[in-house]
């Protein structure tokens, strides 16, 4: 054992995750090339963790376990993250999600609409947590999802609503033709916009716009918005709660569904900001409800359900790896890598309850 897998050794002892074991337990990892850890011991853990995963240098049987470990040791905060600390300096510098920057998340989504759905499933395309049930296939589970925003929105025929981060259309779709609604969804992915027009836009039924959402108009009876605010950033709030109360009428109903994280260190992540989600930055859900009231907008009704997102990001998981080799073959084994460790660092986190999500409903007064 060299002098980097030594240090890689004592460094994942503490959460207790073995190094090229002979008889390996759900976590422990197998290591080829150690030639990184210098450079994640001494600043940069989380994106050069990553990167080296990516680039095939470790390898994890159960990577869901490998990070749920790091996560219940909290060897972040034993490890400095100088790239954390850079991350949260350009926040405070500028304005990371402003109508021009807000345009790096929007790439994320205009990637092949085929790949997301090798990672989704079929029908409906949805990249949102789901609601399952005992017994529940994803696509049944994405519907009880919808169901649940309609409840919470007390829908009636004729209403006017709108989806402020409409994904690729399908939400929208179902509320429409479900509740005889007339919707709107906007986006500010082209191909988003693009996906929703062809295969779900009605006339005078169901609209697809491409916008940012500070740019919306019109009036509404209910807005809903499903893991937007994620793009919003904290500095941001209280403009996006704002323009909810702006376009909705007196009486309406806003129902969002958001991911929250529980402790405010852990609102950003280096790694997936750089390869997924640019800009992205989580609220508490405290800071979110402020923000919100600040607006003219009361709070209701809640739920938290994050175990029911750790089910969720399990089954794109599962998803990806059956789907590896059309994956492998259309788009290339670093992408393949890259969403694997993401739906598995995001699954850990649901799971244990380092980020959040759940539904809020709120009223205009």
């Amino acid at each position: 054992m060299n002098l980097s897998e030594k240090l890689l050794d004592r460094l994942f002892a503490l959460a207790d995750v073995r190094i090229n074991p002979a008889e390996p337990r759900p976590g422990d990892i197998f290591v080829k090339s150690a030639d990184w850890v210098w450079r994640a011991a001494t600043g940069g853990n989380v994106v050069e963790l990553g990167d080296a995963y990516i680039r095939g240098d470790w390898d994890c049987k159960d990577l869901t376990a490998f990070f749920g470990k790091l996560i219940d040791a909290d060897l972040g905060k034993r490890v400095p993250n100088v790239f954390a600390y850079m991350y949260r300096l350009k926040a405070v510098l500028r304005n990371q999600q402003d109508m021009q920057l807000s345009r790096r998340v929007a790439r994320h989504y205009d990637r092949s609409a085929e790949f997301y759905r090798l990672m989704l499933g079929p029908d409906p395309m949805i990249y949102t947590s789901a609601y399952p049930l005992p017994g529940d296939d994803l696509t049944l589970a994405q519907v009880r999802k919808i169901e649940k925003l309609a409840q919470r929105s007390a829908l009636d025929p004729g209403m006017r609503i709108l989806d402020i981060g409409c994904g690729w259309g399908a939400t929208l779709s179902y509320l429409t033709s479900t509740f005889n609604l007339r919707g709107t969804g906007i986006s500010n992915s082209t191909g988003h916009v693009q996906y929703a027009t062809k295969h779900y836009s009605k006339p005078s039924r169901c609209e697809y716009l491409e916008c940012d959402y500070r740019q919306i108009k019109g009036r509404y009876q209910r807005v809903i918005s499903v893991e937007m605010i994620e793009a919003v950033g904290l500095a941001n709030l209280l403009t996006y709660f704002g323009k909810v109360a702006e376009v909705l009428e007196p009486g309406g109903r806003f129902v969002l569904q958001a991911i929250s994280c529980i402790d405010p260190r852990h609102s950003r992540n280096a790694w997936l900001e750089r390869n997924i989600f640019p800009g992205g930055e989580l609220a508490t859900e405290d800071q979110m409800i402020s923000a919100a009231q600040k607006a003219g907008l009361e709070l209701i009704d809640k739920e938290a359900f994050p175990e029911k997102y750790a089910w969720t990001l399990g089954q794109w998981g599962d998803n990806l790896k059956h789907n590896k080799d059309v994956v492998v073959e259309r788009f290339g084994e670093t992408l393949y890598r890259i969403y694997l460790l993401y739906v598995a660092m995001c699954e850990a986190g649901f799971a244990k309850e380092r980020t959040s999500v759940g539904q809020m409903v709120f009223v205009k007064s």
